[in-house]
């Protein structure tokens, strides 16, 4: 799979983190720019197999913006972009709706987990892990730290 679409698997999880209230988290509670501070995919099948796609050099960011858009900013594996749609939250689900060359895609949702600054997703995938040419199960889990600007 690609890791384009892994961020955006991603940033979706990170959004449904960022609330706090007792029904979950609230879009106002992901506003503002997030990085990647781990980003690592498991095998179901062996969960001891793991890439860890931040120290392989594929940074992240993520912008969710308080009119419901929001931006995935990735480099790495000559995959460097952006990816970008509109997000909403329920309860402890972040729903990305991801545009991509015009066309509004199919919704996503994630899981996510706020703690202060620092959110979570958990997102199910699939990966190529070594020399195989067929996708597996995995899970993809991303470590988000909210960036605070300097006053």
């Amino acid at each position: 799979m690609k890791t384009r679409h892994l961020l955006t698997s991603a940033l979706a999880l990170i959004v449904m983190t960022a609330c706090s209230d007792s029904t979950g988290v609230e879009t106002a509670d992901l506003e503002g720019t997030w990085e990647a501070q781990s980003m690592v995919v498991s095998s179901v099948a062996d969960p001891t197999m793991t890439i860890d796609l931040i120290a392989l050099g594929s940074p992240v960011s993520v912008m969710f913006a308080a009119d419901g858009t929001y931006i995935v900013t990735f480099t790495g594996e000559g995959e460097n972009g952006n990816d970008v749609g509109t997000y909403s939250v329920s309860g402890n689900t972040l729903t990305l709706v991801e545009t991509f060359e015009g066309q509004v895609q199919e919704p996503e949702e994630i899981g996510i987990v706020l703690n202060g600054n620092n959110l979570t997703l958990t997102i199910s995938e699939t990966w190529y892990f070594g020399e195989s040419e067929v996708e597996e199960a995995a899970v993809l889990v991303v470590g988000l730290t909210r960036q605070v600007s300097a006053s």
